[in-house]
């Protein structure tokens, strides 16, 4: 049976996550320099995983501004072989409860792109675990962007209790 720990990201993590998200096609590519900053300044509101003292996944989130109540969650993805069922989803879990006990948490908010099959699917196993209500609303319309292929759906988890 795989050991999995998770974990508070740090700094040292930045170059192993650039790679897994490079690798995953999914997801937009951010500069190692990014994930630096992000697990400097947001550790607590973000988490990685390992799978046998190697990374197999992360999760980027903050406390929205304005919403203390609100964790948003900006970018997950976990390795194809780690051979752990649902480690994703448990991912997602150990941030959430971690996140409770330093917060007034209610809800937990993502954005999805509609082509993103997998990650729709994590999302409403999420809302089941959790015991909440998802609610999908458009945050940007594709015709205010040019940059947009489609419109970028905002999902919404909550009240957690």
């Amino acid at each position: 049976m795989p050991e999995v720990h998770y974990r508070t990201p740090s700094v040292h993590d930045a170059s192993a996550v650039h790679q897994l998200v490079a690798e995953t096609h999914m997801l937009d590519d951010n500069s190692w320099y990014y994930y630096a900053i992000f697990f400097r300044d947001f550790e607590t509101t973000s988490m990685v995983v390992d799978v046998d003292n190697e990374l197999a996944g992360f999760v980027t989130g903050y406390i929205r501004p304005g919403a203390p109540d609100t964790l948003f969650l900006w970018q997950t993805a976990t390795t194809l072989n780690h051979g752990v069922t649902n480690l994703g989803l448990k991912l997602l879990e150990q941030l959430i409860n971690s996140v409770q006990m330093t917060t007034n948490l209610n809800y937990v908010e993502a954005t999805i792109d509609p082509e993103n099959r997998a990650i729709a699917m994590q999302f409403r196993l999420l809302a089941r675990s959790l015991g909440v209500e998802s609610e999908q609303s458009i945050l940007f319309d594709a015709a205010d962007f040019h940059q947009l292929e489609h419109d970028e759906k905002l999902i919404r988890l909550g009240p957690i209790v």
